[in-house]
């Protein structure tokens, strides 16, 4: 059985977002972002092996500062009406390396 873990983060992001129109209704989109975890443990887990011993794992430090890129294109189907899509990248930290985002975004 695991014993209770809770864990918090504190993270400050600081970063930059592009947008170059490429016509009236494409856009490519960029970002850089500096991430910085002020904590540099996570929460230890722990617990016990029924009917056997108990066990404490303690967390490894973590990478507390990382840098993200991504890269994407806005289309506009209507006046109202935008999705995009983005490739994304980090150095490291708690996010996975590489990952893909998809919105549509609806304005009324």
């Amino acid at each position: 059985s695991w014993d209770q873990r809770k864990s918090n983060a504190t993270t400050a992001h600081l970063g930059l977002d592009a947008n170059w129109a490429l016509s009236d209704a494409v856009s490519l989109l960029g970002r850089t972002t500096l991430a910085h975890r002020f904590e540099n443990r996570d929460a230890d887990a722990s617990g016990q092996v029924i009917g056997l011993s108990g066990f404490n794992f303690e967390s490894p430090r973590l990478k507390q500062t990382w840098f993200q890129l991504g890269a994407g294109v806005e289309a506009a189907i209507t006046k109202q009406s935008k999705p995009y899509v983005m490739l994304n990248g980090s150095t490291q930290g708690q996010a996975p390396t590489y990952w893909g985002t998809a919105n549509f975004r609806y304005l009324f």
